[in-house]
């Protein structure tokens, strides 16, 4: 459909910037990214979020081009229900995770593969799946370390971030962000995807400026 949006694509973080607080998408947002859509724009998400995680909301969100998840390593077109991209870890970094296990018991872990959650090491933040739909295994069983990883999710609390250096030295992690909770959430991805992440930040940040300003105009117009 061809409208004053027909040349723009809009990317929305989810937690904490789409989503409110209670983990849900206002009124004001829904309609306005109705809006934008009706009006040929394109829309959608870039998340740490799994498959299943993003598709919980559809039923109040619309997407109409292709999603990028689990912290840009995987891109998924919802309307074709695939994968159009992947990229996993690889199996030298797996090796450094075992590292990280044996010589920290205090750091949680999970691992994704296969769109399933495995808890490699339980922690307060892993809580957070009692609440969640989709699947998670509280374990890693053998196999698992045949199966691609897509990511890795490290958590440290404020009083373990003495560690950090290390870890990032062992296995090159990319810090996330810091939560209520004050736990440091740590993700690993494909290492090539972490390049191609640091070295376009600047980029897309410049891309995204120019956008908001631009709808900016036609809002007021």
């Amino acid at each position: 459909m061809q409208g004053k949006f027909s040349d723009y694509l809009l990317v929305s973080d989810m937690d904490a910037t789409l989503l409110d607080d209670n983990h849900t998408i206002s009124e004001e947002n829904r309609q306005a990214i109705d809006y934008f859509i009706k009006n040929g724009g394109r829309f959608t998400v870039a998340t740490g979020r799994m498959v299943e995680a993003v598709r919980a909301y559809m039923p109040n969100l619309h997407i109409n081009a292709p999603a990028v998840l689990h912290n840009g390593a995987k891109i998924y077109d919802y309307e074709k229900d695939c994968a159009v991209f992947e990229r996993f870890i690889e199996e030298n970094r797996k090796q450094a995770i075992k590292r990280v296990y044996d010589d920290f018991p205090q750091i949680g872990l999970e691992v994704y593969s296969d769109e399933i959650v495995y808890v490699y090491r339980e922690c307060e933040e892993t809580k957070r799946f009692l609440t969640r739909s989709y699947e998670v295994v509280y374990s890693l069983p053998d196999e698992i370390w045949q199966r691609p990883w897509i990511k890795v999710l490290l958590m440290l609390f404020q009083e373990q971030l003495q560690i950090m250096d290390f870890i990032e030295e062992v296995i090159s992690v990319i810090l996330l962000s810091m939560v209520k909770m004050e736990v440091s959430l740590m993700y690993l991805i494909g290492q090539q995807m972490e390049k191609h992440f640091i070295s376009q930040t600047e980029q897309v940040y410049h891309i995204a400026k120019e956008l908001s300003q631009r709808l900016m105009v036609h809002r007021q117009n």
